[in-house]
């Protein structure tokens, strides 16, 4: 069985919708992207997946690979594993930081 999924958005033809904006919408269109430069502070050997920033400063990273995830800690500089989570995919810390 083949299932077609087709998406189509339409506007009024006579109005650019890239150049209004509505004045009650707050809304900034940056027309300019300045580069800037990556730094790379730690790797994850399972292709890495999601990244979440704990309310402790830690960043988290689930792996494609491995039902892993891996925590760095900035203050110390170091990366280490967390326990194995099956198939972690995306990664979420609630209000209370769990």
């Amino acid at each position: 069985m083949i299932h077609v999924l087709g998406l189509l958005a339409c506007g009024e033809k006579s109005i650019d919708s890239g150049s209004q904006i509505d004045s009650a919408d707050n809304t900034v269109i940056e027309t300019t992207v300045e580069a800037k430069d990556a730094t790379e502070v730690f790797r994850v050997p399972e292709r890495p997946w999601d990244l979440a920033l704990a309310p402790d400063g830690q960043i988290y990273c689930s792996a494609q690979g491995g039902n892993k995830v891996y925590i760095w800690d900035p203050t110390t500089q170091t990366r280490t594993e967390s326990r194995s989570i099956s198939d972690v995919q995306n990664i979420l810390f609630d209000i209370e930081g769990t």
